[in-house]
């Protein structure tokens, strides 16, 4: 079985990011209709860490993904604004990076909290009686799932279930740990849930938790 070939450069994403929606089975398309859009390093680093900012440094362009809840309204972060996360395309070599150092994945603003991500066209999805929801993590696999028929939600960390207001940072996840709303609701909807971890289930004990 051969790949279809990638299309060429457009005017909403570079070739390496077309590149990277193609492995992952995310239409461009699709992306775009999810209000994905392709962001220089400075732009992102504006996004995360304001106008004025001269700390920090963002290695490299990326994607923004924006968060919307089921009826596609902005979702909003704990600081009010429109919550999005970066997926960003570390250009760093290896000798670049600082000992024991991984390439930059994933960013988002300080203080904004976190959020589960309700990828494009979940709702209609979960409107046509679906015969499970699907919870795994990250926003990317997320909309993989979604853009091939499955419903699916996205978390953006194995304990970033919860429901941020009402879980007080540091203090112990249990059975009765809130999760957060939107999550309840679909699956609640939908009646029956399942949970595909990460690969490293089978080495994190933060994943098998």
């Amino acid at each position: 079985m051969t790949s279809s070939p990638i299309a060429p450069p457009c005017a909403e994403f570079p070739l390496h990011a077309l590149a990277y929606l193609h492995e992952r089975l995310i239409p461009e398309q699709f992306a775009v209709e999810s209000q994905i859009r392709h962001r220089p390093a400075d732009a992102i680093k504006r996004s995360v860490y304001g106008q004025d900012d001269e700390t920090h440094g963002v290695p490299g362009d990326g994607l923004e993904i924006p968060f919307f809840d089921i009826d596609g309204n902005p979702m909003l972060g704990l600081d009010g604004s429109h919550f999005k996360v970066f997926r960003i395309f570390d250009t760093r070599s290896a000798k670049q990076l600082p000992e024991g150092a991984k390439p930059v994945r994933f960013m988002v603003a300080p203080g904004s909290g976190y959020r589960p991500y309700l990828p494009f066209g979940l709702k209609p999805l979960a409107d046509n009686n679906p015969p499970l929801l699907v919870i795994t993590e990250g926003p990317i696999k997320g909309a993989c799932a979604v853009a091939a028929g499955i419903a699916c939600i996205g978390v953006c960390g194995v304990t970033l279930w919860m429901h941020p207001e009402s879980h007080q940072p540091g203090t112990e996840i249990t059975i009765e740990t809130a999760v957060h709303p939107e999550i309840v609701a679909l699956a609640a909807k939908i009646g029956r849930v399942v949970v595909l971890a990460d690969s490293d289930a089978k080495t994190n004990d933060s994943v098998r938790d």
